[in-house]
């Protein structure tokens, strides 16, 4: 009876979204010429802070640390500021 929500730059290659309690969201970024690659950090956490608040989920899980769990983060501080509830973190930690 979970509903589940993925959040990335692009759904994974393995995920199906047939079942109505899977849902992906993508989370879009710009290329900035100053920087070598794509600040991805800044956007997911915006879109955290959208679906978090729209769906009202009580657990948000972040494969890494970076740059998931540091989004995850900047997104709760940017909730709480707001004086808005933000889901628990859990973040697994291998590879980082």
């Amino acid at each position: 009876g979970h509903k589940v929500h993925f959040l990335s730059h692009e759904k994974p290659f393995g995920l199906d979204v047939t079942p109505q309690n899977i849902t992906f969201h993508e989370v879009g970024f710009m290329d900035y010429l100053l920087f070598k690659y794509p600040d991805y950090t800044r956007p997911l956490a915006v879109r955290m802070g959208e679906i978090a608040k729209k769906y009202k989920l009580d657990i948000f899980h972040m494969h890494y640390a970076v740059p998931h769990g540091t989004a995850g983060l900047l997104a709760k501080n940017i909730a709480q500021s707001q004086g808005e509830h933000f889901p628990a973190i859990i973040t697994t930690l291998h590879g980082t």
